[in-house]
């Protein structure tokens, strides 16, 4: 403990260093992985047991960090992205990022909610709608933004990313896709209420959300829950901007700060 302590300070100071440019925060992302990654494979391995090892790719994809472990062990013990108090057949689940839908399928099948996925990878959206078809799911070939734009996608499989601050960016082939305006879609679709979002877009949380909450569509969603991703550049400082606006209309359901954390919105007192 006294270790990850010391650690915990030194990542704090580093950050309050790091250059906001691009190749500044790449190296205090790099520093804070491989100093994660000892971490992971001494202090936390000794505390879990070589069970935590099992994990480890899913882990790796989190930055190795000490939230992403604590993540992972709820979540395989107790699924927790797809427990949802109150959810009903019917109602409406926005999957903002739907990847290949495996997420949104689950809950479909623990809720069979009204489902609108958006994913704008076209090989996705070919799996997308293959896997929902005939079922209460509407697929939109788009993601969801501040403003309506076209912008290249590297092909990168879930780490996909528009921002070419994400790990594997350059390297990647890459293609055009539309981002449409989060207010026009729901709008467009007349929606009042929705039971859930689920917002995981390598990046484009720090766009979607301020927009949801500076148009007062963030009141409308009972249930926020997002994977914040810590290499975007100065992503620590923009998660707590947006986490203490997000206080303003939601409460904390659980939260592994820059994994993943679910919001629930408070309900006037009657």
């Amino acid at each position: 403990m006294i270790v990850y302590r010391r650690y915990h300070r030194a990542v704090k100071f580093i950050l309050l260093k790091a250059s906001m440019k691009n190749a500044g925060y790449k190296l205090h992302y790099t520093i804070r992985r491989l100093i994660n990654y000892v971490l992971f494979r001494t202090v936390h391995r000794l505390r879990h047991g070589k069970e935590v090892l099992t994990h480890g790719p899913l882990i790796s994809n989190l930055s190795w960090s000490k939230a992403s472990i604590d993540f992972v062990y709820r979540q395989v013990r107790d699924r927790i992205l797809t427990e949802v108090d109150g959810l009903t057949e019917g109602r409406i689940v926005m999957d903002v990022g739907g990847d290949t839908g495996v997420w949104a399928m689950e809950l479909y099948q623990r809720y069979a909610p009204r489902l609108y996925v958006f994913e704008p990878n076209p090989r996705s959206v070919e799996i997308l709608r293959e896997r929902f078809k005939d079922l209460n799911a509407e697929i939109f070939p788009f993601g969801l933004g501040s403003s309506n734009e076209t912008c290249r996608l590297s092909d990168d499989g879930m780490g996909s990313s528009v921002y070419d601050a994400s790990l594997n960016y350059d390297a990647a082939n890459k293609f055009d896709i539309q981002i449409r305006d989060v207010q026009e879609v729901f709008e467009e679709l007349d929606v009042a209420e929705v039971d859930l979002i689920k917002i995981n877009i390598e990046g484009g949380e720090y766009d979607l959300l301020p927009r949801l909450i500076e148009t007062g569509m963030i009141r409308r969603c009972r249930i926020v829950r997002v994977q914040f991703h810590d290499w975007f550049p100065n992503a620590f400082a923009l998660r707590q901007n947006i986490v203490n606006e997000l206080a303003k209309t939601h409460d904390v359901e659980w939260s592994y700060p820059l994994v993943w954390e679910s919001w629930i919105r408070r309900e006037p007192q009657r």
